[in-house]
C-alpha cells in the first residue's frame, strides 16, 4: 500500500505544479492580451517565448501525470491504457484522493478561462491584421493613384511635334 501512498504523494506534487504553470500562463494571457491591444510588438515577442516555455513545462508535466494515471490504475485494479486521473481517483476514494480531485478541478477551470482568454486574443490580433491589410490596400491604391496620374500628365506635357513625325516618314 506504499505504493500507492507514494504515487498518491507524487500525483499531487505534479497537480500543484501543474496548477502553478497555469496560473503562470493564465498571467502571461492577460498580459499578451494588454499588448495586443496596444500593439506593443518588442514586448510581445518577449511574453511569447516566456508562454512557450510554460507551455513546454506544462507538455512535460503532463507527461508525468500520464505514467502515474497509468501506475495508479494497475495498483487500484483498473485497465491502465482506458484509465483516466478521475477515474483512479474516484476508486481510491479518501480525503487525500478528494483533495486531488478538487486540484484537478481547479486546474481544469483555470484552463477554460485562460482557452477563453486566448480566444479574445485570437480575436484582437486578427482584427489589427485585418486593419493593417487595409491601410496596405489603401497606400498601394494611393501609391498606384499617383503614379498613374503621373504617367498621363508626362504624355500630356511632351507631345511629339508634327514636324518630326513628317520628317521621318519621307
Amino acid at each position: 500500500m506504499s505504493s500507492l501512498q507514494e504515487n498518491l504523494t507524487t500525483l499531487e506534487d505534479i497537480l500543484v505544479r501543474e496548477f502553478r504553470a497555469c496560473q503562470t500562463l493564465h498571467i502571461i494571457t492577460k498580459d499578451e492580451q494588454k499588448l495586443l491591444s496596444n500593439g506593443d510588438i518588442h514586448k510581445l515577442l518577449t511574453l511569447v517565448e516566456r508562454k512557450e516555455s510554460v507551455l513546454d513545462n506544462l507538455s512535460q508535466l503532463e507527461e508525468k501525470l500520464r505514467i502515474i494515471v497509468l501506475d495508479l490504475a494497475t495498483i487500484v485494479n483498473l485497465h491502465p491504457q482506458s484509465a483516466s486521473l478521475g477515474e483512479v481517483l474516484s476508486v481510491i476514494n479518501n480525503d487525500f484522493s478528494e483533495r486531488l480531485e478538487r486540484l484537478r478541478e481547479g486546474i481544469l477551470a483555470l484552463l477554460g478561462v485562460i482557452r477563453n482568454l486566448t480566444y479574445g486574443n485570437q480575436a484582437i490580433a486578427t482584427a489589427g491584421l485585418e486593419r493593417l491589410d487595409g491601410v496596405q490596400a489603401f497606400l498601394l491604391d494611393l501609391y498606384q493613384s499617383v503614379s498613374d496620374y503621373n504617367q498621363i500628365e508626362e504624355t500630356q506635357t511632351q507631345p511629339l511635334p508634327l514636324a518630326l513625325d513628317l520628317d521621318h516618314r519621307a
